[in-house]
């Protein structure tokens, strides 16, 4: 295998969350509150007549999900304009996230054995995940065990294809976490276990999804900020991630800001975290004096 290919759903598009990592920045609790209305949370920003209607996101819900779309239908349209980040990918080369060290041995006696029955189920040995810096390793171990859960993720909801079927223009915000992650590997450093030991803790991957799916279709905005589902020690240890993120964040921050700077409306899809934290997408706008309105009042 000459290179390993990860898909990075990431900044705002399927984000990891800060939740419960006390190194993070917190939440804007105002601001986090879940929907009176059925469907999807949303929340809005303001500058006197004009409006942008922002869609929390970052959660893969199947396609086949039946969800109140009746607001996100009514919005699109209205606007015909959709602010949003790509999601991107990279290829990693083998030097790139090669292991500096035998970290297996650091492991425990229990955490071995997880890890063994993890590469079996695979139907690896567990000496791979061994071969490449625990970091990486842990993305790793934290695929496989999402794509062999039952039952086995469908089609994903695609938002931007529904807007574009409905006449949206989409308007993407620059940025590249994927070269962000590539060079967060190329510093090097050794990594700690945490993203491992993340990566294997029991769970039932298939069981969190269809709840995050469910709590993004009710608009349970707490349930989808609070609990182990909620935080990525993996991402979150690349620090040079972490800035493209930041970034990613004040770049749509700025673009809801011109839209209503130009009197004009929009629809933005925003991951829960980025845009509900301190100095996240709406921290940095209702700093700016925009009007902030929360899903638990709206009703337009």
């Amino acid at each position: 295998m000459k290179a390993v290919l990860i898909a990075l759903m990431l900044a705002l598009g399927a984000a990891p969350a800060w939740a419960q990592d006390v190194d993070q920045p917190a939440l804007v609790e105002a601001l986090v509150v879940n929907a009176r209305t059925p469907g999807p949370a949303w929340w809005s920003v303001s500058k006197g007549d004009a409006k942008v209607w922002v869609l929390g996101v970052g959660v893969s819900v199947p396609a086949s999900a039946n969800w109140d779309d009746k607001a996100f239908n009514r919005r699109v349209k209205a606007t015909r304009r959709v602010i949003a980040i790509r999601s991107s990918q990279t290829n990693f080369s083998r030097e790139l996230v090669r292991a500096d060290r035998d970290w297996l041995v650091e492991l425990t006696e229990s955490e071995r054995a997880r890890l063994t029955e993890i590469a079996a189920a695979a139907g690896q040995k567990v000496e791979l995940y061994g071969r490449f810096r625990p970091n990486f390793a842990g993305i790793l171990i934290k695929t496989d065990l999402e794509s062999r859960a039952k039952p086995v993720p469908g089609i994903a909801l695609d938002l931007e294809g529904k807007a574009r079927r409905l006449g949206a223009k989409l308007v993407f915000i620059s940025g590249d976490q994927a070269q962000a992650m590539r060079v967060g590997f190329a510093a090097g450093g050794g990594d700690s276990l945490n993203c491992v030991r993340w990566a294997i803790r029991p769970r039932d991957p298939a069981a969190q999804r269809q709840q995050r799916a469910q709590a993004w279709m009710n608009g349970d905005v707490r349930a989808l900020l609070v609990g182990p589902a909620a935080y990525d020690p993996c991402l979150q240890a690349i620090r040079s991630l972490q800035d493209s993120l930041a970034a990613g964040e004040t770049g749509m921050a700025e673009a809801i800001a011109g839209m209503l700077e130009r009197r004009e409306g929009a629809v933005a899809f925003v991951s829960m975290t980025p845009l509900l934290r301190e100095g996240g997408v709406l921290d940095q706008l209702r700093r700016r004096g925009y009007v902030i309105e929360t899903p638990a009042r709206l009703d337009d």
